[in-house]
């Protein structure tokens, strides 16, 4: 029962960010309008549902043929994001 309610969840939040991206790219691309305060409020909301992308530097140091380990300190590996 609790496996559901979670999916629940990440389904709301999923549609929610879609809702967003939808009204920004019709903003952007078919002249809708919006406000300032209207933009930066969906962008804050993005910002917490999607992860930005980040710079990732790998330092290959070492034998030939040994284990590489990719940390993603912060992020929630079911969902992705921070």
């Amino acid at each position: 029962m609790a496996l559901r309610k979670e999916l629940t969840d990440r389904h709301r939040a999923a549609i929610k960010t879609d809702a967003i991206l939808k009204r920004l790219h019709a903003f952007v691309l078919e002249d809708h309008d919006m406000k300032a305060t209207q933009v930066r409020a969906a962008l804050g909301l993005l910002a917490k549902t999607v992860p930005d992308l980040k710079a990732v530097e790998i330092d290959l140091q070492g034998e030939v043929g040994g284990a590489i380990l990719i940390s993603t300190q912060g992020v929630d590996p079911e969902v992705g994001e921070e």
